[in-house]
């Protein structure tokens, strides 16, 4: 069995201690199902976006997924080549 250290910050670690507690789950059980799930699935249970992402970026990314077929809406003036993988 290996070790992972982590630093977080005191008043986060506090809280979601406090909430994994009331549903029973140490935070070594969390962290094993997070890796467990990554594992399984190669990919995160949730998206991650930078501390700096703006509303605006948000909104960008929205409508760039709605354009490359991940919704029906296709916002005006977009066009699939924004789409990754296409030209």
């Amino acid at each position: 069995m290996e070790t992972v250290t982590v630093r977080i910050e005191d008043h986060l670690k506090a809280q979601a201690e406090d909430v994994l507690a009331r549903h029973g789950v140490s935070p070594t059980e969390a962290v094993n199902h997070l890796y467990l799930y990554v594992a399984q699935h190669s990919r995160l249970p949730f998206r991650v976006r930078p501390v700096s992402e703006s509303p605006e970026d948000v909104y960008r990314s929205l409508l760039q997924q709605a354009a490359c077929g991940q919704s029906a809406a296709q916002p005006r003036g977009w066009h699939a080549s924004r789409c990754a993988g296409t030209s």
